[in-house]
Protein backbone atom coordinates (compact mmCIF):
# COMPACT_ATOMS: atom_id res chain seq x y z
CA UNK A 1 0.00 0.00 0.00
CA UNK A 2 1.04 3.26 -0.98
CA UNK A 3 0.56 7.12 -1.46
CA UNK A 4 -1.66 8.24 -3.93
CA UNK A 5 0.06 9.06 -7.05
CA UNK A 6 0.19 12.03 -9.12
CA UNK A 7 -3.39 12.84 -10.64
CA UNK A 8 -5.37 11.44 -7.63
CA UNK A 9 -7.10 13.34 -4.89
CA UNK A 10 -4.24 14.10 -1.15
CA UNK A 11 -4.57 10.87 1.09
CA UNK A 12 -6.20 8.49 -1.33
CA UNK A 13 -4.78 5.04 -0.99
CA UNK A 14 -3.84 2.46 -3.39
CA UNK A 15 -3.32 -1.06 -2.98
CA UNK A 16 -2.00 -4.25 -5.05
CA UNK A 17 -4.95 -6.62 -3.34
CA UNK A 18 -7.34 -8.76 -6.36
CA UNK A 19 -11.23 -7.45 -6.03
CA UNK A 20 -14.16 -8.64 -7.42
CA UNK A 21 -16.77 -6.11 -8.57
CA UNK A 22 -20.44 -7.08 -9.03
CA UNK A 23 -22.45 -4.58 -10.34
CA UNK A 24 -25.37 -4.88 -12.85
CA UNK A 25 -24.85 -1.72 -14.26
CA UNK A 26 -22.25 -1.48 -16.83
CA UNK A 27 -21.50 2.32 -16.47
CA UNK A 28 -21.09 2.02 -13.25
CA UNK A 29 -18.99 -1.08 -12.99
CA UNK A 30 -16.79 -0.08 -15.59
CA UNK A 31 -16.00 3.07 -13.94
CA UNK A 32 -15.63 1.58 -10.95
CA UNK A 33 -13.36 -1.15 -12.49
CA UNK A 34 -11.36 2.05 -14.01
CA UNK A 35 -10.90 3.82 -11.23
CA UNK A 36 -9.83 1.06 -8.85
CA UNK A 37 -7.41 -0.03 -11.48
CA UNK A 38 -5.72 3.61 -11.59
CA UNK A 39 -5.47 2.86 -7.53
CA UNK A 40 -2.99 -0.18 -8.66
CA UNK A 41 -5.79 -3.06 -8.09
CA UNK A 42 -6.18 -6.03 -9.90
CA UNK A 43 -10.30 -5.77 -10.82
CA UNK A 44 -12.42 -8.81 -11.60
CA UNK A 45 -16.15 -7.99 -12.49
CA UNK A 46 -19.41 -9.58 -12.72
CA UNK A 47 -22.84 -8.19 -14.30
CA UNK A 48 -24.60 -10.67 -11.21
CA UNK A 49 -24.40 -12.81 -8.77
CA UNK A 50 -24.28 -15.92 -10.24
CA UNK A 51 -21.84 -14.87 -12.60
CA UNK A 52 -19.87 -13.45 -9.53
CA UNK A 53 -20.15 -16.85 -7.57
CA UNK A 54 -19.14 -18.23 -10.76
CA UNK A 55 -15.70 -16.16 -11.27
CA UNK A 56 -15.25 -16.23 -7.41
CA UNK A 57 -15.13 -20.22 -7.55
CA UNK A 58 -12.67 -19.91 -10.27
CA UNK A 59 -10.48 -17.33 -8.77
CA UNK A 60 -10.88 -17.79 -5.06
CA UNK A 61 -7.23 -17.63 -4.02
CA UNK A 62 -6.66 -14.47 -5.04
CA UNK A 63 -9.84 -12.76 -4.06
CA UNK A 64 -9.40 -10.38 -1.39
CA UNK A 65 -12.61 -8.54 -1.63
CA UNK A 66 -16.02 -8.85 -3.49
CA UNK A 67 -17.65 -5.61 -3.67
CA UNK A 68 -20.96 -5.93 -4.50
CA UNK A 69 -24.31 -4.40 -5.37
CA UNK A 70 -27.36 -5.35 -2.85
CA UNK A 71 -29.51 -5.35 -4.80
CA UNK A 72 -28.92 -7.35 -8.43
CA UNK A 73 -30.71 -10.27 -10.67
CA UNK A 74 -30.01 -13.77 -9.91
CA UNK A 75 -28.36 -13.65 -7.07
CA UNK A 76 -28.48 -10.05 -4.67
CA UNK A 77 -25.89 -9.36 -2.81
CA UNK A 78 -27.24 -11.21 0.18
CA UNK A 79 -27.25 -14.79 -0.98
CA UNK A 80 -24.23 -14.01 -3.31
CA UNK A 81 -22.31 -13.92 0.00
CA UNK A 82 -23.73 -16.50 1.64
CA UNK A 83 -22.86 -18.97 -1.31
CA UNK A 84 -19.21 -17.62 -1.44
CA UNK A 85 -19.78 -18.70 2.11
CA UNK A 86 -20.37 -22.52 1.64
CA UNK A 87 -17.35 -22.99 -0.83
CA UNK A 88 -15.19 -23.23 2.30
CA UNK A 89 -12.20 -21.54 4.27
CA UNK A 90 -11.22 -19.18 1.52
CA UNK A 91 -14.98 -18.52 1.04
CA UNK A 92 -15.67 -17.84 5.16
CA UNK A 93 -12.34 -15.31 4.85
CA UNK A 94 -12.89 -13.28 2.05
CA UNK A 95 -14.28 -9.86 2.53
CA UNK A 96 -17.51 -8.12 1.49
CA UNK A 97 -18.03 -3.93 0.89
CA UNK A 98 -21.92 -3.95 0.05
CA UNK A 99 -22.82 -0.67 -2.12
CA UNK A 100 -26.39 0.35 -2.75
CA UNK A 101 -28.28 3.36 -3.68
CA UNK A 102 -30.83 2.53 -0.73
CA UNK A 103 -29.86 2.71 2.75
CA UNK A 104 -29.24 0.17 4.94
CA UNK A 105 -29.76 -0.23 8.52
CA UNK A 106 -30.26 -3.08 11.37
CA UNK A 107 -33.48 -4.68 9.88
CA UNK A 108 -31.29 -5.27 6.38
CA UNK A 109 -27.90 -5.69 7.60
CA UNK A 110 -27.63 -9.53 8.21
CA UNK A 111 -24.69 -9.86 10.48
CA UNK A 112 -24.74 -6.79 12.13
CA UNK A 113 -20.92 -6.58 10.80
CA UNK A 114 -21.69 -5.42 7.39
CA UNK A 115 -19.59 -2.64 5.17
CA UNK A 116 -21.32 -0.49 3.34
CA UNK A 117 -20.53 2.16 0.75
CA UNK A 118 -23.50 4.43 -0.58
CA UNK A 119 -24.43 5.31 -3.87
CA UNK A 120 -23.13 7.87 -5.74
CA UNK A 121 -19.54 7.52 -4.63
CA UNK A 122 -16.78 9.44 -5.16
CA UNK A 123 -13.63 8.03 -5.86
CA UNK A 124 -11.81 9.19 -2.44
CA UNK A 125 -15.15 7.28 -0.70
CA UNK A 126 -14.53 4.38 -2.92
CA UNK A 127 -10.81 4.18 -2.08
CA UNK A 128 -11.19 4.56 1.78
CA UNK A 129 -13.97 2.16 2.45
CA UNK A 130 -12.14 -0.57 0.20
CA UNK A 131 -8.84 0.03 2.12
CA UNK A 132 -10.52 -0.01 5.54
CA UNK A 133 -12.35 -3.30 4.81
CA UNK A 134 -8.83 -4.86 3.26
CA UNK A 135 -7.03 -3.15 6.01
CA UNK A 136 -9.20 -4.82 9.23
Amino acid sequence: MTDAPSGLPPGVRRGTETLLLVEDDAGVRQAGMRLLQRLGYTVLTAPDGEEALRCYREHAAEIALVITDIDMPKLDGWQLRAEVRKTGAAGEAVRFLFVSGEPINQTNDRDGATSFLAKPWTLPELATRVREVLDR
